[in-house]
């Protein structure tokens, strides 16, 4: 069957999955592909059923992207751009997801990446992953792992530099190292698109990787801390480097500072990024 799109949504699931509840939509203009590295042979037939490409194997998420690229290249070939998503994010609808998609494609980027949600709902790893609801979307240096929507030129070659012993961690540097760490015009978070990744003790089975035979968490970063030196990977600091304003929102901010400065406040706020 040949594919609808131009757009595939990549992930590695489990049985905490939220891809059939939270992904499937009729006007989403993606494909979707899973590789299920669970046991249940009826979830993997729900999959089955449901995806337009369904695998199953044990595997970390960037393991199992590599093997079935090398294993199914004539697949990829078919698809422009690629969300690399973690299985259990969760999105307020699938107008989310094609809005990344389309951004990718107008504003000819390498990577975009939705935020996460800061009303208390989602792990933050880093703070420049929090969604800034002043702005539609942000220029950038970083993106989380759990998250990159790329094209497919930043696919091809990293997976030409990917490591099997790297997981997860580390492979948001390694990614941008791949094409151009310092770019300034190549990367963008996405405030318009903000999503949920739910913490451990939310999910009803815990963190599913943990029942892989995979390593650890701490084997995880030592292996990212080998990899980095052997091949002098620097992780540069995050940086915002433009920033896209929601119009509305600085027309409400100026209007509260000149009020200020007519009732005589003596300390007027300047208007910025936001926490």
């Amino acid at each position: 069957m040949p594919p609808k799109s131009r757009n595939l949504i990549f992930t590695s699931a489990g049985d905490n999955s939220v891809v059939l509840e939270n992904w499937l939509a009729p006007n989403g203009n993606y494909d979707i592909m899973v590789c299920y590295y669970g046991e249940s042979a009826e979830t993997f037939a729900k999959f089955s059923q449901s995806v337009e490409y369904c695998f199953q194997r044990k595997g970390a998420k960037y393991q199992n992207l590599k093997f079935l690229f090398e294993k199914y290249p004539e697949i990829f070939e078919a698809y422009d751009y690629f969300f690399l998503l973690d299985d259990d994010i969760i999105f307020d609808g699938v107008s989310g997801i094609n809005k990344l998609f389309e951004l990718i494609k107008r504003l000819n980027l390498w990577v975009v990446a939705p935020t996460f949600k800061r009303d208390g709902s989602s792990k933050i790893s880093h703070p420049i992953t929090k969604q800034r609801p002043q702005f539609h979307y942000r220029y950038t240096n970083f993106f989380e792992t759990g998250v990159p929507l790329v094209s497919k030129e930043v696919l091809m070659k990293f997976l030409k530099v990917y490591d099997e012993p790297i997981l997860g961690w580390g492979v948001d540097y390694m990614i941008t190292w791949s094409m151009d760490p310092q770019a300034t015009n190549k990367y963008v978070l996405v405030d318009e698109v903000a999503v949920i990744n739910p913490f451990d003790e939310a999910k009803a089975n815990g963190r599913e990787m943990a029942k892989l035979p995979i390593s650890s968490l701490t084997q995880e970063q030592e292996d990212w801390e080998a990899f980095k030196k052997e091949k002098g990977i620097a992780e540069l600091a995050h940086r915002n480097y433009k920033l896209i304003p929601k119009r509305k929102f600085f027309l409400k901010e100026l209007l509260k500072r000149w009020r200020r400065i007519v009732t005589g406040q003596k300390q007027v706020p300047r208007i910025g990024l936001g926490a």
